[in-house]
């Protein structure tokens, strides 16, 4: 019969072992998106609802740093790496503002740096996303924004090293003088107090640097009491 032909049972078993090669190559595929963590280590900061902590590969970025027995986690297809230790690191987000991403776990075998959606959420914070675009809200400010690429949420900032977190100075300054301009020139003592509540983030308000027109620009005009003499002239 047809069907008991060697050549047609030859061409069965290629055709199994093309459907086996197509399988393999899902797999694959699967395998890849999977390991997109450790993929490369380029990019910036991801958005990740997956894991439960923040992480990042990179030593000299954590402004803070103390050991810490985190055990392993479970990146990619099952790849276990270790949780050398604990620190925070500095992020310059997209409005300026430098804040501090606490209870990073170091993982050095880790290739993209993970920011925990999971423990955001713990600490208070909401997100949503539309339109490509996924906004981080603590209350009615926006924190963090993301951009979609590739089907990934990226961050909007980037990171503080510790060279540059050295000038922490210039850093308050920039903070402090952005606040006192998006608050319509408010006066020093109006800015301690809204620092003492909490409002304008971690940084204490300190001496406000001299600003001519912010100065100039509140000064009254008076009436003076009695009119000037004349004064005849030819």
């Amino acid at each position: 019969m047809v069907m008991d032909c060697p050549e047609r049972k030859g061409e069965k078993n290629d055709n199994s072992k093309k459907a086996d090669a197509g399988v393999v190559k899902d797999n694959f595929d699967g395998a890849d998106v999977l390991s997109v963590t450790i993929s490369s280590s380029d990019g910036g900061w991801i958005l990740d609802t997956g894991y439960p902590y923040h992480m990042c590969p990179n030593r000299d970025w954590f402004a803070t740093y103390c050991p810490f027995d985190g055990g392993k986690v479970l990146i990619g297809n099952d790849v276990a790496c270790k949780v050398v230790e604990i620190g925070s690191i500095q992020i310059r987000m997209h409005d300026g503002i430098v804040r501090t991403l606490t209870d990073v776990r170091h993982v050095a075998e880790l290739r993209k740096k993970l920011i925990s959606m999971c423990t955001l959420d713990s600490n208070g914070c909401s997100y949503r996303a539309a339109g490509g675009v996924m906004r981080i809200m603590k209350g009615a400010l926006v924190v963090m924004k993301g951009l979609k690429q590739n089907s990934l949420y990226l961050l909007q900032g980037s990171t503080v090293t510790t060279a540059v977190a050295t000038s922490s100075s210039d850093i308050d300054s920039d903070t402090i003088k952005l606040w006192h301009m998006r608050l319509g020139h408010m006066s020093e003592r109006g800015m301690d107090v809204l620092s003492r509540q909490g409002l304008l983030g971690s940084k204490k308000i300190g001496k406000l640097d001299f600003y001519e027109n912010c100065v100039f620009g509140k000064h009254c005009k008076v009436r003076a009491p009695d009119s000037l003499p004349i004064i005849p002239t030819d």
